[in-house]
């Protein structure tokens, strides 16, 4: 599950380091957040969500939802001031 989280925020933020991802997940997945945290930081690690923020938000039902992804800035274009 948190390989599929860390797949999915990669293709939707096109290389850039992601910050923070923050999820919606249904209570009746019986998914203990501390664990899937835990697995996340694993599965991050040396990826484009290396030291990213893993926020759960519980709800009723069996989904798991990518709500955002708050993605580091872009570095100012320094040929865009010449």
């Amino acid at each position: 599950m948190a390989q599929a989280l860390v797949d999915n925020a990669s293709r939707h933020a096109a290389g850039r380091p992601i910050r923070k991802v923050e999820v919606s997940l249904g209570r009746s997945r019986e998914v203990d957040p501390g664990m899937l945290c835990l697995a996340f930081d694993i599965v991050t690690n040396g990826t484009a969500l290396d030291g990213a923020e893993l926020q759960i938000g519980l709800l009723d039902g069996e989904e798991l939802l990518i709500d955002a992804l708050v993605l580091e800035p872009c570095a100012a274009n320094p040929l865009a001031a010449a």
